[in-house]
């Protein structure tokens, strides 16, 4: 119902534009993506990305459906951007069953690091898709830090010693993504918490949002016995 009536709303939209003359040759097109209802438009005047429309789904109360105005450049980027990440999906999966960690908080983390780029190189020389520095890549078995494929398996390897490291405590989850980021000597110095580090309070709740998406809207398909379920430790809670 609820999608229905956002369609309806995006016809006298779509209606609506194509009735003014200056809009006479613009181009418009709808599509969901999961509980999000997304309008193609090429009308310069618009901002990147403009929410207005947004509603709670009824059976569905922590999503919401949303009617998006997105330029088409904006969309080009991000599609690109998807396929640079989903190219790796394969060695995510291997590395999530190898290590029993959650390929989609793999690929979360891979994305935040490296956008999918296995050339990436930080200013601090963290190297490759899971940016290992030399000796966290030593210790997680990684020779060649620009291998794909051993970067995504020692990336599993280490979120899960993270993510071992910090059970049983009730924001486990957020600790191992800050230890990803600043180490785990700097989330202990912080007593258990994010670290005060500018980058690792943007990182970690990034890393959640994108982990969430990933679960809600894009799991990785063969990685059903590593995905935890809502109300799990390692299922994402976005304030």
């Amino acid at each position: 119902m609820l999608k229905k009536l956002i369609q309806l709303l995006c016809l006298v939209y779509v209606v609506w534009g194509a009735m003014m003359p200056a809009f006479a040759q613009d181009e418009t097109y709808t599509r969901w993506e999961g509980d999000t209802l997304v309008v193609l438009d090429k009308r310069p005047d618009y901002p990147e990305v403009t929410v207005v429309y947004e509603a709670i789904v009824a059976d569905r109360p922590e999503t919401a459906a949303r009617l998006v105005i997105e330029r088409p450049s904006t969309h080009a980027s991000r599609v690109a951007l998807a396929q640079q990440l989903n190219r790796w999906d394969a060695f995510i999966l291997a590395s999530a069953l190898a290590n029993d960690c959650p390929a989609e908080l793999i690929k979360a983390v891979m994305a935040r690091e490296s956008g999918g780029n296995p050339n990436a190189v930080s200013p601090t020389g963290a190297t490759g898709l899971m940016q290992f520095i030399r000796s966290t890549a030593t210790a997680m078995g990684v020779l060649n830090r620009y291998n794909p494929e051993q970067s995504i398996m020692g990336g599993g390897k280490y979120i899960d010693f993270l993510l071992d490291r910090y059970e049983g405590r009730p924001n486990q989850l957020e600790l191992a993504i800050a230890a990803y980021n600043a180490g785990p000597g700097a989330v202990e110095d912080a007593g258990y918490r994010i670290p005060p580090k500018h980058e690792t309070q943007v990182f970690v709740p990034n890393v959640l949002r994108v982990y969430a998406v990933y679960l809600m809207q894009a799991p990785i398909a063969g990685a059903e016995r590593v995905r935890p379920a809502p109300g799990d430790p390692l299922w994402p809670e976005i304030r």
